[in-house]
């Protein structure tokens, strides 16, 4: 009995250190996991911070583009409402003449309607 009390021991002892050789490894490959999450999740986290600035960059760039054309319109309709540009001061003395015309014909018709004798009323 002695040899194999001796053997169940011998087994329950390899068993032992074979079960803290497995938990040991495993806490191995646990902190090797973890060290890996932990860079991916940094990793991940710099990626993001990288495309947020891209946006904030592009979006900096058409805000830019958008004050630009709004100062260039501003400037535009203040040509237009001086009236300093040439289509303005064009179509302003093409409807002066129109109304003086428009007044010519009024009189006439209004000479044609009455004689020339008679008062006006």
């Amino acid at each position: 009995m002695e040899g194999v009390t001796i053997a169940v021991l011998t087994a329950a002892v390899g068993q032992g250190i074979a079960l803290a050789g497995c938990y040991y490894g495993l806490k191995a490959d646990n902190a090797a996991l973890g060290a890996k999450l932990d860079q991916a999740m940094l990793q991940e986290r710099l990626d993001r911070q990288g495309e947020t600035n891209t946006l904030r960059v592009h979006v900096q760039g058409l805000v830019s583009q958008i004050e630009l054309t709004i100062r260039e319109l501003s400037h535009r309709l203040g040509t237009l409402e001086s009236g300093q540009d040439e289509w303005t001061q064009s179509l302003r003395k093409r409807t002066h003449e129109l109304a003086e015309q428009l007044h010519v014909l009024v009189v006439k018709v209004d000479r044609l309607e009455r004689p020339a004798g008679h008062p006006q009323p």
